[in-house]
């Protein structure tokens, strides 16, 4: 029964009895309770889920500097990052599939550049997870694993090799995976600068001229009129009429 849940655990962490407010040291699986180490049990939980205990704050130590910082004090990414974590920390076994939502959201553009990097860290000792992430993301893209990770977009839900995009610039995953350029893309307005130089040098187009120009015509509705890669890409589509 839950009273006697409660009962044991009370005898399992006696230094309750005589202390209003505890400082618990957490470290790899082990617990250090006033200066006294115990094995990490339901104990804690159970007594915290009955109202006996309760959660006032957290603090952690940073393993580059060694320096404590309390997460209320946290920036904002540091905080979204811990709890993530924490949240998948308490649920993840071995062969879990997790899956994870926009986990970008609040996240400064640095925090997500190591969002993939933290997460395969942290739960590397698993076996046989897989992890299934939606984002918007081009940081998180870019930066996935070179080795079992893949991509798949909504629209056409076939799984692509990661390395196809994983180290390219924010401006290549916006045009090509999210189909969603942006002003003056600059990845579009280079391959576009460099097919325009090559037709007009050679007068013709080869087979890998044909497949860029493609890529910038179907790319071509998404860019605004008054961006001025809508107009070179126009002037490459006459040099296609002229030298086709």
């Amino acid at each position: 029964s839950t009273i006697n849940k409660i009962f044991k655990a009370l005898k399992l962490v006696p230094e309750i009895h005589n202390i209003r407010k505890l400082k618990i040291i957490i470290k790899d699986e082990l617990l250090s309770i006033s200066h006294k180490s115990i094995e990490f049990s339901e104990a804690l939980t159970i007594l915290i889920s009955v109202g006996l205990l309760k959660f006032d704050s957290a603090v952690l130590k940073k393993i580059d500097s060694n320096t404590m910082f309390s997460i209320e004090n946290a920036s904002s990414g540091e905080q979204c990052v811990i709890i993530s974590m924490l949240g998948i920390s308490s649920v993840i076994e071995d062969n879990s599939l997790i899956m994870i939502d926009e986990p970008e959201v609040c996240l400064h553009p640095e925090w997500q550049e190591k969002y993939i990097q933290l997460l395969t860290s942290i739960f590397s000792s698993y076996k046989g997870c897989q992890f299934i992430i939606a984002t918007h993301s081009p940081q998180i893209v870019s930066n996935l694993s070179e080795k079992g990770c893949y991509i798949m977009t909504m629209e056409d839900g076939v799984a692509k090799d990661a390395n196809e995009y994983i180290n390219k610039s924010s401006d290549f995953q916006l045009a090509t995976l999210f189909g969603s350029p942006g002003f003056k893309n600059e990845y579009l307005s280079r391959i576009a600068v460099n097919l325009f130089s090559n037709v007009s040098s050679n007068r013709k187009f080869t087979s890998n001229d044909i497949a860029i120009y493609q890529e910038l015509i179907n790319m071509l509705p998404k860019i605004s009129e008054e961006d001025p890669l809508s107009s070179l890409i126009k002037a490459i589509e006459k040099m296609r009429e002229i030298y086709a």
